[in-house]
């Protein structure tokens, strides 16, 4: 501004110092930008599986028989300025009882990923899942990200939605939405806002708008979420999260969760529909088919009538009360709409009832070096008073290292269920053990376990054993 002031002699000469100091560090920001090498990790592993299940004095049946191959790889390439992962997380099902469809691949996760810190972008294109900016879940898809400032950063998604990690792409559904981001304010506060748009077959699936809110400090943490549908008018979910630590070491925690179940779509209309004669119905699982059975305005009111909520509230809170001792509770009280009936000219789905206020409460001790030294060891109890039953029990578990390689997983759980529409009561008994060997990056792994069942009926004793069992190995690299 000022190039022939007294001072631009002294300014130039400090400006170029300046530049020359920067050029071994933006040489070095080249070289390693030039010499960055991928790093490799993940895991490898194979089990068999095999469950068995004996009822009464019959014979014994097999009911799963099976060997379970699964990968986990990731590739990370990081330089000054940038980086970039890919990973693919699949497994193969290879089930030895069924004649017919005997193998099943999934395929969880497989996508590439790009941040350059330099431009303030990042991207992610594939196989991803995600419970953010109004995404529900697993999609195949491309998901965009840029800094608008230090506090601001936009993105955009957009991609098919996958209901199981069996499914191939589908472009039956597709989605796309934007969202803001905005914080950290004060060190602690972080907002988002979403807006989301679904289709299926032509037909809006989903059309919600929504929002986040975080807080994070040393002894408090709140978390609240709303997703509001405004095509259907209703809101999808409402949770409201709060975590807080005392100066004695108590926390409490406390959940309000308000949410349609399942999540508010139109593809819930398919739910109970069926087509065919009387004596040979099938179901329609396709929404392009129902679209020849009913107009488009049916089809939102069967998406309604299909949809429940349900109300959640939970308190907890824990404390330990020696050095290697934590008490631990919480209370959780539930209850889940009914559902409508739909007209016979619909498809005539019945309704389904409401259930009443339904409570669980949880009570358990958790000791840490209570057995050798270096366990981590649980005792508790569980009550539930249900629409449908009452029980009590009581479940252990440890988790028990043995020397440097061998660590054991004993785990014991004892019930009483008692029926409210039948003089029906039951007793269940589950122990299991697992066990793993440490070998260099080898983890042999072996598990078995049971399930007995005594159910006592007004005129009859009931009961069975399942015995299941897993072994197997895991390469981590």
């Amino acid at each position: 501004h000022y190039p022939s002031g007294e001072d631009s002699d002294r300014v130039r000469q400090r400006l170029m110092s300046m530049v020359t100091a920067a050029l071994p560090e933006q040489e070095k920001r080249r070289q390693e930008k030039a010499t960055a090498d991928w790093d490799v990790y993940g895991s490898f592993s194979q089990y068999y599986l095999r469950n068995t299940v004996l009822v009464d004095d019959t014979p014994t049946e097999t009911t799963t028989s099976a060997y379970s191959t699964d990968l986990d790889l990731i590739a990370l390439r990081r330089s000054s300025d940038s980086d970039t992962r890919m990973r693919i997380t699949a497994g193969h099902y290879y089930d030895l009882l069924a004649e017919e469809d005997n193998q099943d691949t999934r395929l969880s996760t497989l996508y590439a990923e790009h941040h350059d810190r330099d431009a303030g972008w990042w991207g992610r294109l594939g196989r991803q899942s995600s419970d953010h900016d109004g995404v529900l879940g697993r999609f195949d898809g491309l998901k965009l990200g840029y800094a608008l400032s230090k506090r601001i950063e936009a993105s955009v998604v957009a991609g098919y939605p996958v209901d199981s990690s069996r499914d191939p792409l589908n472009k039956d559904r597709s989605f796309a939405g934007l969202a803001l981001d905005f914080g950290p304010f004060a060190n602690s506060w972080e907002f988002s806002l979403y807006g989301m748009e679904q289709t299926t077959e032509s037909l809006v699936d989903r059309r919600a708008v929504g929002g986040e809110m975080r807080y994070f400090s040393p002894s408090l943490t709140l978390f609240g979420l709303a997703d509001y549908d405004v095509f259907y008018e209703e809101l999808n979910i409402g949770t409201v999260l709060a975590n807080w630590t005392l100066k004695n070491e108590l926390t409490l925690n406390a959940t309000i969760d308000v949410r349609k179940t399942p999540t508010l779509t139109t593809r819930n209309a398919l739910i109970g529909q069926t087509t065919g004669p009387t004596t040979a119905l099938v179901p329609v699982e396709e929404m392009e088919e129902l679209r020849t059975l009913y107009s488009d305005e049916e089809i939102y009111q069967l998406a309604r009538d299909r949809t429940a909520e349900i109300r959640t509230l939970t308190l907890g809170a824990s404390r330990p009360i020696s050095k290697r001792l934590r008490l631990a509770g919480d209370l959780t009280m539930m209850n889940t709409s009914a559902t409508a009936a739909s007209p016979v000219e619909l498809g005539g789905v019945e309704a389904t009832p409401a259930t009443d206020d339904e409570y669980f409460l949880n009570l358990q001790m958790i000791g840490t070096g209570v057995l050798n030294g270096d366990d981590i060891s649980t005792l508790g109890l569980r009550f539930s008073d249900t629409t449908t039953a009452e029980s009590a029990g009581i479940f252990a578990s440890s988790r028990l290292p043995v020397g440097q390689h061998w660590r054991f997983y004993p785990r014991l759980r004892v019930d009483h269920r008692t029926w409210k529409t039948s003089e029906d009561t039951q007793w269940n008994a589950g122990p299991a053990l697992r066990i793993e060997y440490d070998w260099n990056k080898v983890i042999l792994q072996g598990e078995i376990g049971g399930e007995w069942v005594n159910r006592e009926l007004p005129d009859d004793t009931e009961r069975s054993l399942g015995i299941y069992g897993s072994f197997g190995y895991r390469y981590e690299f």
